[in-house]
């Protein structure tokens, strides 16, 4: 019984027998040194590893992400020699929107794959992957923050009524150029709330939030 784990590790990817291809345009399209291209490819391998091993869905890094997105340009490469007659199975590229869901889900999903690949092959690259601890702070950061909007928000509008207190000598254009004021402080607070979740990292670090299946 053949070892695919070994074969994916030692896949080349090419064009026409031309192993250089490759490497030169990830060299070109994100100026990596000839040295981290080599790395990133390598770990690339091991991240195809953890998809074939896993049913689970499994997050790269951003850098893996660049490899991988470009890898699935070089078509024959990627479905006909790597899926198809490598693995038996298609391993699919799945975007994440920037819902504050998806990205929990990509935070947790790059946690799983972090533990995966220590399991197999030790600790991670930090230059490919990144910190560990850094991953954990941007998850309670995310999971802080709908709160920490609201509350900043509740803050807000209960000064605005305290300030505009209505008297006998209030007039009735005071009181409406008041009332518009204050929908239009609730309005935009109510947009701050909803996308104070929407900021870099997600997909995350991820870009982005690709998974692997069947």
């Amino acid at each position: 019984m053949k070892n695919v784990n070994n074969e994916i590790l030692n896949f080349d990817i090419q064009v026409n027998g031309d192993k250089t291809i490759f490497i030169s345009k990830l060299m070109s399209d994100n100026n990596w040194s000839k040295k981290f291209t080599f790395l990133a490819v390598s770990e690339y391998k091991k991240f195809l590893c953890l998809l074939n091993m896993s049913s689970e869905r499994l997050s790269p890094s951003k850098v893996i992400d660049r490899v991988w997105h470009c890898h699935l340009t070089f078509t024959h490469s990627y479905w006909h020699e790597l899926c198809r007659d490598l693995l038996g199975k298609e391993i699919h590229h799945i975007p994440s929107s920037l819902s504050q869901v998806c990205k929990q889900q990509d935070i947790t999903s790059y946690e799983k794959t972090l533990a995966l690949y220590q399991l197999h092959f030790g600790p991670p690259d930090k230059k490919v992957w990144g910190e560990i601890n850094a991953i954990s702070a941007e998850k309670s950061k995310i999971a802080a923050m709908p709160t920490k909007s609201y509350w900043l928000s509740l803050i807000f509008v209960s000064t605005l009524l305290t300030a505009c207190t209505i008297t006998e000598e209030t007039s009735a254009g005071e009181i409406a150029i008041w009332i518009l004021g204050a929908y239009v402080a609730y309005q935009v607070l109510k947009w701050l709330v909803k996308h104070s979740t929407n900021g870099t990292g997600g997909c995350s670090s991820s870009c982005g939030g690709c998974g692997g299946g069947d």
